[in-house]
């Protein structure tokens, strides 16, 4: 049983309601104690003055079963203030004032973006999805919604496409829902709102919205003659129904949630020429990036470069897969979520 300990002094009361986005200071560190640390009971150590005020705020709390307050003047080390905020595991900010609260705001989207990754993310999409999440986790909108409504955009995509009208809107409906899908993660990062069941309908929307792309915009554009489009279709099946067949001989743990979190941990320590130009590789592959340039693409009317961009990310997404699959199995311990060998 994990019990995380905060301390609230006269000070910290005024701040305790503050909000800090769609959430009070009170409230967020209760879910950030619950969600990212794990707690089955969280200890309030407060003054006996100010013991009626806390069990006033924590009154509607979904979390009220598992906290406790205790009379207790603060002296433990591993006591935490409850003004202390934490952004990651090397970053922590003391909300005390309006100017530390906006320093906090600076420092979480800046934590964001730098976490993102590929050029199009960095560039492009989180510029407009933070601030947009910023507003959407105020107004308290359902990460689980924004998925559904990015779902929405790849759907209403799909049928400009298969309807031969406006391909270019099509593509921009792609773009706009590659933007919306960062914004779920944000927004559940910033109320801590995430679940399990979230990360299925992200990767759910992610992987249907690919398979519309390709399906639907090969089909569209390919017109009488079909072989690239075939091919993509081909290698683009090939690739899950792989996955599938791995998973069901093998009893592997492994999700689609982490697939890609696999292989990306041996690239992260990418150094040299060869192991770089394969992760720039990588990035080409990647789903903002092959949104974006398909997008663009549009834009300029090259529908033939659309279809052999296509062949290109089917085939880089099938050996990207075998090659994660022999990660896999060089390291027979893994969970799905962690490489445990070398």
């Amino acid at each position: 049983m994990t019990n995380i300990f905060f301390s609230i002094s006269e000070n910290d009361i005024p701040f305790l309601d503050q909000k800090l986005f769609g959430q009070t200071l009170l409230q967020h560190q209760i879910l950030w104690a619950h969600k990212v640390q794990k707690a089955s009971l969280i200890t309030f150590l407060v003054s006996p003055v100010n013991i009626k005020i806390i069990e006033k705020k924590i009154e509607n709390s979904s979390l009220k079963g598992i906290i406790t307050i205790q009379s207790t003047k603060p002296g433990d080390s591993a006591c935490l203030p409850i003004t202390q905020l934490t952004i990651s595991e090397s970053n922590t900010v003391s909300v005390k004032s309006e100017n530390d609260l906006k320093q906090f705001h600076l420092l979480f989207k800046k934590h964001l973006l730098d976490s993102c990754e590929g050029l199009i993310a960095f560039g492009i999409n989180k510029r407009i999805s933070i601030p947009l999440s910023v507003y959407l986790a105020k107004w308290h909108i359902a990460p689980n919604f924004i998925s559904l409504i990015a779902l929405f955009m790849s759907l209403l995509g799909g049928y400009l496409l298969l309807t031969h009208q406006h391909f270019v809107w099509a593509y921009m409906l792609f773009q706009i829902n590659s933007i919306l899908d960062g914004c779920d993660g944000e927004v559940a990062k910033m109320n801590l709102t995430y679940s399990d069941m979230g990360k299925k309908i992200d990767v759910f929307s992610d992987y249907l919205t690919t398979g519309i792309m390709f399906t639907a915009g090969g089909y569209a554009l390919s017109g009488e003659t079909r072989v690239l489009w075939l091919i993509s279709l081909i290698f683009l099946s090939l690739t899950p129904a792989m996955w599938l067949i791995y998973k069901l001989v093998s009893n592997n743990k492994i999700s689609p949630e982490n697939i890609e979190g696999i292989f990306h941990q041996k690239m992260m320590g990418a150094k040299t020429g060869p192991q770089k130009a394969h992760k720039y590789w990588l990035y080409l592959t990647n789903r903002d990036f092959n949104i974006f340039f398909m997008a663009l693409l549009a834009f300029l009317s090259a529908w033939q470069q659309i279809l052999w961009y296509m062949l290109f990310v089917s085939i880089s997404l099938f050996i990207y897969s075998i090659e994660t699959l022999l990660l896999i199995r060089a390291c027979p311990k893994s969970d799905g979520n962690h490489l445990t060998g070398s």
